[in-house]
């Protein structure tokens, strides 16, 4: 079935080809849809070891004059062995105003850790992270809204989420 949204026409499967139409601009675009009750075997980040991790202590700022959040927390081996542990961080729109990917991976590293050490990790995300395309404008935008950091050890597996109300819309240009 062929579902139409502004001027993205797709197929609802797993992955699909989409083509956008824009006067006479037309690309091939490639992307992947989760179905609904549907998850993925080995979903991205998944990895097995012999120690435990936890998350904790999350803080988040917004600065309005540069347009940049600054996002830190912990990671801590709970376990009794030393790990390596790939930590991950989303964004994704909590108001859903346009249709867009429900997460998008904004940062990933991947740390050592020996039994009972801790980690600080630090995150700025710009303007960019929080952005989409706007087929209409031409132009890339961040509207304003409720926006959710997503911290992750796989993308099935998030540990820590905070929200964060980003209160200007703004636009910037990307050369392609």
């Amino acid at each position: 079935e062929l579902y139409r949204r502004g001027e993205c026409v797709y197929k609802n499967d797993f992955l699909n080809e989409a083509v956008l139409g824009r006067g006479d601009i037309t690309r091939l675009i490639r992307f992947s849809v989760y179905l609904d009750g549907k998850k993925a075997a080995y979903p991205f980040g998944h990895g097995l070891t012999y120690t435990t991790f936890e998350y904790s202590s999350p803080v988040c700022s917004y600065m309005k004059t540069d347009g940049n959040v600054d996002v830190s927390f912990d990671v801590t081996n709970t376990g009794e062995r030393s790990g390596k542990e790939v930590v991950q961080v989303y964004v994704r729109d909590i108001d859903k105003r346009i249709f867009r990917p429900g997460r998008k991976l904004r940062y990933f590293e991947k740390l050592s850790l020996q039994p009972g050490e801790t980690k600080t990790v630090k995150v700025r995300l710009n303007i960019k992270d929080f952005s989409f395309f706007d087929l209409e404008k031409g132009e890339f935008n961040m509207a304003s809204g409720k926006y959710a950091i997503d911290i992750a050890g796989s993308s099935e597996d998030v540990r820590i989420t905070v929200p964060i109300t980003i209160l200007s819309d703004e636009k910037y240009t990307e050369t392609f």
